[in-house]
């Protein structure tokens, strides 16, 4: 309570000014293109969902493959980097932990299984 009363912890606030300033930064770039994206943003912004609809091509390949057994085949794909798991790969957001918690993950973790159910 008395932490409040003399302004507080400036190293908890920190980030909010962080934050603030790159929001600051991406006005500038907005207001100095006319509200547009650069070439180079949006170079930037094809690489990442590149990146990303061709991990979840070869992951989608493994989760529709009508052989016997598909374990074996997500395994050597998860194994090589191809697909990221729980276990291997996806990074947890250390701002969510609590009680004793690693943290939560920013996408589903059950989606990346060989064998998924999208009913509820």
């Amino acid at each position: 309570m008395m932490d409040k009363l003399d302004g507080g912890d400036s190293k908890a606030d920190a980030w909010k000014d962080e934050m603030m300033r790159e929001q600051q930064e991406i006005l500038k770039r907005r207001q100095a293109s006319g509200g547009f994206i650069t070439e180079e943003d949006e170079e930037e912004i094809r690489a990442r969902r590149a990146s990303v609809s061709k991990e979840d091509a070869a992951l989608k390949a493994v989760q529709t493959s009508t052989a016997d057994d598909n374990l074996d085949a997500w395994k050597a794909a998860r194994s090589s980097g191809q697909i990221k798991t729980a276990t291997s790969g996806l990074k947890r957001d250390a701002d969510s932990s609590r009680m004793g918690s690693a943290g939560l993950f920013a996408e589903r973790a059950d989606a990346k299984l060989p064998c998924v159910s999208w009913r509820g």
